[in-house]
């Protein structure tokens, strides 16, 4: 089976933006003050979805490159959507994850199995 390139390059900044929102989620920039910790909180809390998403997107995109799957793809640049409407802010590394996804889908070929 041939492997995407388009999966491959999606694939390498999908590790790249996990690596960017997971930094991101960790950094501590409470000054120590309860309303600040509380703040840091609230903030982490709205954050995790999107994380959480773009981590499943990450994770079924190298399935889906790794075992040319047309349908796990397909789905890896779904959750890629859904993390970027979680949090429309990071747009700027998720988008051209999602972008690469969807036409990584468009040209890979449909194999029907007959048995």
């Amino acid at each position: 089976m041939k492997k995407s390139k388009l999966s491959l390059v999606a694939l390498i900044l999908g590790v790249i933006s996990l690596i960017i929102v997971v930094s991101a989620m960790f950094k501590s920039n409470a000054g120590g003050s309860e309303a600040a910790l509380a703040g840091e909180m609230i903030g982490k809390a709205i954050v995790m979805p999107s994380a959480i998403c773009t981590f499943v997107a990450v994770l079924l995109n190298c399935i889906g490159y790794f075992t040319a799957n047309r349908t796990v793809t397909l789905i890896s640049a779904i959750f890629y959507v859904l993390a970027l409407i979680l949090m429309p802010l990071w747009g700027f590394i998720g988008i051209p994850s999602m972008i690469l996804q969807f036409v990584a889908y468009a040209k890979m070929k449909n194999v029907n199995k007959v048995n």
